[in-house]
């Protein structure tokens, strides 16, 4: 008895011992995560989701521009009404896996619809496209039997590279991110396995990037291989009619697998698929662990996403709006000097390169009814923070106009637009209304003061304009402002390094210099100042003359220094 008692004593010491240990650790990890500024804090929203959403915390609705609602179907009235009509029908749930009594006429009909949509001969349904990922690279083949080589962007998503690791007996190699010499470098080596899968995002979630799909099918071809992309960020409304990266890049029917998701544009409940050849489906319905040992999709889900697929099926109406605004808003902030990634897809990334930078910009456009999320290290690559502002069909042109203006406001107030460096780089710093950027020595002569710009490695073309509208390009190298011309004048144009230009401008005038490369503009403030009167020859003349006299008073000093040294010496020997 004693015995007993001691060895129970014994072990709740270890046990305890080791649960205080273990909790330390976790503590200290979880205080190193908040100082490192990587904690991530969740804003509870206390509405449904939608372009306009209440926030704890806000007294007033906020407009959303972080969500993946792209066709803003979150909310539809028509998806709920589906999804209420099939509860009624078919019930809350299965209670079962699919192949034991898990499988409804409403599943085998989705997949259907879904096959159709991307032009594939059928689809299996997960509860997410994270465990379709999951699922797709251990059950797609027999390892035991085939010898697989699995080929994956590196910028991949995690969803994609955890289903790897999974496959542990599959050779696993990444290549550079959308670099195509990489891929087949790669393709090269792993010509001695019996299958070889490449993998990658159609469109990459951070940047908004297409992967170059048909490069990718052109080296799948020459190097007998199969190609998977996850259309996660694309489905619904990407492409022409919506299929996808893979229609944007006009090979959909080149594309063995596609994964995606019922939870971002098509209704944003819970969802995910694997469409593809019938042999490929078919062997993952007897493989694939998270469709064998999971619960099947619920019906409320089912019944709503047929709902989308019918709506995709017929019209394009949505997806046609959100190109609209998309395009729309990346014009309006690259005119307002913002760095934006360039692209075509409402993943839009504003670039601010400090990750606390981005951080308080996002606090500030929430003040302003905007809600926006910075994205910093290690969510992406240091000295990369950005607001990832991702765009919907939901949002209104007033509702974009009202972001716009608040990153113009915040961008002013927190430095971020865009000045010009003398190297031609860019810098994130306030408007700056003085000549720190450039030389500009000024001349003056009556009313009218004359400018020359030095740029030691000038990349992008320079106008000089008298306001804040954008200026319009002059065929005249120099043009004369007088009193009276004063709106929308471009004086001069630099396109080459190392060259100067003289204009003419009235002294106190408030210029703007202002870039232009790929249809971005971005100004900086200066204002004509008369410091010095005289002009360039005569300040060079001056230079020069001033020079001459040095030499000659240095002459003439040493001239009497060598006398006086040879005269001392005389007295000395006297």
């Amino acid at each position: 008895m004693l015995s007993n008692f001691l060895r129970k004593q014994q072990y709740n010491y270890v046990r305890n011992t080791f649960a205080k240990s273990a909790e330390g650790i976790v503590k200290k990890q979880l205080q190193e995560i908040r100082k490192a500024g990587t904690w991530k804090a969740e804003r509870i929203i206390n509405t449904q989701q939608s372009a306009s959403i209440g926030v704890e915390g806000t007294q007033n609705k906020v407009l959303n521009f972080c969500a993946n609602n792209y066709l803003g179907l979150s909310n539809s009235p028509d998806l709920m009404e589906a999804a209420k009509d099939v509860i009624d029908s078919h019930g809350l749930g299965l209670s079962s896996v699919r192949f034991i009594c898990g499988t409804q006429d409403i599943h085998k009909k989705l997949e259907s619809m879904i096959a159709q949509f991307h032009r594939m001969d059928d689809t299996i349904l997960y509860s997410s496209c994270f465990t379709a990922n999951g699922g797709l690279f251990e059950g797609f083949v027999d390892p035991v039997k085939s010898k697989v080589a699995i080929l994956s962007d590196s910028l991949n998503h995690a969803s994609i590279i955890d289903g790897i690791r999974l496959n542990k007996k599959a050779r696993r190699m990444r290549y550079n991110h959308i670099d195509m010499q990489d891929l087949e470098n790669k393709l090269i080596e792993a010509q001695d396995q019996d299958i070889r899968i490449i993998t990658t995002d159609g469109v990459f979630s951070m940047d908004g990037d297409v992967a170059p799909l048909k490069k990718i099918c052109d080296l799948a071809d020459r190097y007998d291989s199969i190609v998977m992309v996850d259309e996660s960020h694309a489905t619904g409304f990407f492409g022409k009619t919506g299929r996808g990266a893979s229609e944007f890049c006009n090979v959909l029917d080149r594309v063995d697998l596609i994964n995606s998701t019922l939870g971002k544009a098509l209704g944003g409940s819970s969802g995910g698929f694997t469409t593809g050849k019938q042999c490929y489906i078919d062997m993952l319905r007897q493989r694939s662990r998270p469709y064998l040992f999971s619960n099947t999709l619920a019906p409320a889900v089912v019944g709503a996403s047929i709902k989308v697929f019918d709506i995709l099926l017929k019209s394009t109406e949505l997806r046609d709006k959100l190109e609209r605004n998309t395009l729309y808003f990346r014009d309006k902030m690259t005119k307002a000097g913002f760095d934006i990634l360039a692209g075509e897809h409402p993943i839009i990334p504003i670039m601010l390169y400090e990750g606390r930078l981005a951080n308080e910009f996002a606090d500030e456009m929430l003040k302003r009814g905007i809600y926006v999320i910075g994205f910093s290290y290690p969510v992406v690559p240091k000295g990369e923070a950005r607001i990832r502002v991702q765009i919907s069909a939901g949002h209104s042109k007033q509702q974009l106009d009202k972001a716009i203006d608040a990153f113009i406001e915040v961008g002013i107030s927190t430095t971020t637009i865009t000045r010009l460096e003398p190297n031609g780089s860019k810098k994130y710093l306030r408007f700056l209304e003085n000549s720190t950027n450039f030389y500009f020595p000024v001349s003056s002569s009556g009313d009218e003061a004359t400018i020359s710009l030095y740029s030691d490695t000038c990349l992008f073309d320079l106008y000089f304009t008298t306001g804040m509208d954008y200026p319009t390009e002059s065929d005249d190298d120099k043009l004369k402002l007088s009193k009276t011309q004063k709106s929308n004048a471009c004086l001069s144009t630099i396109s080459l390094e190392k060259k100067e230009t003289k204009n003419n401008a009235q002294i106190g005038q408030l210029l703007y210099v202002t870039s232009k490369t790929d249809n971005t503009t971005n100004r900086l403030a200066i204002k004509v100042t008369v410091q010095q009167t005289t002009n360039i020859e005569k300040t060079t003349a001056s230079l020069v003359i001033s020079v001459i006299l040095l030499a000659i008073c240095c002459l003439i000093t040493m001239i009497i220094i060598v006398f006086l040294s040879r005269k001392g010496n005389t007295d000395r020997k006297r």
